[in-house]
């Protein structure tokens, strides 16, 4: 089954609105405007959360079997991180400010997922697992 993907330019574009998003901060910051600072902390966080999903689902240069296979695994590992995440979060009570507010989650299974993805795409990871399939 092939997933439905964005064209990989959006990963430029993705790019592109974290920038500007980082860039419309230093300007709030910077400036005097008056914009209310709960405006400029959701505008920020649904611009970050949008943009790393674009990411994603953006396709590679060369999307192939391969490709998909770390995409599968990625995603899983991004999952169960998140999911973990939460578990701790709750039982030790160590996101305590972020009780009520879903972003440090999404954000972080966001990056899990990038980070991840790379390291599986650029052998970093499979490389030591392969190594230790062929000496048993």
């Amino acid at each position: 089954m092939q997933l439905e993907q964005l064209p990989h330019k959006f990963k430029k574009v993705a790019l592109i609105i974290i920038f500007l998003t980082i860039g419309f901060l230093i300007f709030t910051k910077t400036s005097d405007l008056n914009l209310s600072k709960n405006f400029i902390k959701t505008f920020t966080k649904v611009s970050f959360i949008l943009a790393g999903y674009i990411f994603i689902i953006a396709k590679e240069k060369t999307e192939d079997e391969f490709i998909q296979t770390v995409r599968l695994k990625a995603i899983a590992f991004a999952f169960l991180f998140g999911v973990f995440s939460y578990i701790i979060g709750q039982v030790f009570n160590f996101f305590e400010p972020f009780e009520d507010d879903p972003f440090l989650y999404f954000f972080n299974m966001i990056f899990m997922y990038i980070f991840y993805f790379y390291l599986l795409k650029y052998g970093v990871i499979e490389k030591s697992a392969k190594s230790n399939k062929g000496t048993k």
